[in-house]
């Protein structure tokens, strides 16, 4: 090859400046980016929201020594479902687990809504960790 040639086929790919690296720009990177932020701050929410209902919950089910387990039924799902959760996002597309690590997280916090019993709210607490970690992984 001569030297005043240029080899087009190894020639590093250009990025557009216009376009950038992302393919999603404008309005949908927008609601894309809102809709993560919003994710993260219910998850860090929920996170920390039991301090402040501990009492309503000690006058609707009157048992204070299931209480402590509210607090720590969130960290502890979380903390159980750390390296499956990343297994998950290593081997399967992000949108359908980060979408499914939603709904289970929304339908934890239903249960906790809509608990009978002090024992439903820790289950509730502790699935809501589970699908929390799947977001905040995400």
């Amino acid at each position: 090859m001569d030297s005043n040639q240029v080899d087009l086929e190894n020639k590093p790919q250009e990025v557009n400046a216009q376009s950038g690296p992302r393919s999603v720009h404008g309005f949908k990177w927008f609601l894309a980016a809102i809709s993560l932020y919003v994710a993260v701050f219910v998850y860090a929410l929920d996170g920390t929201i039991a301090a402040d209902i501990q009492s309503s919950i000690i006058e609707q089910f009157n048992d204070v020594g299931s209480l402590t387990w509210i607090g720590t039924g969130f960290p502890l799902g979380s903390l159980c479902f750390i390296l499956p959760s990343a297994g998950f996002y290593a081997i399967f597309n992000f949108k359908p687990i980060f979408i499914l690590s939603i709904l289970i997280f929304e339908a934890a916090s239903a249960l906790c809504g809509a608990a009978p019993n002090m024992n439903a709210l820790i289950v509730g607490r502790v699935i809501a960790g589970v699908g929390g970690t799947g977001i905040f992984m995400g």
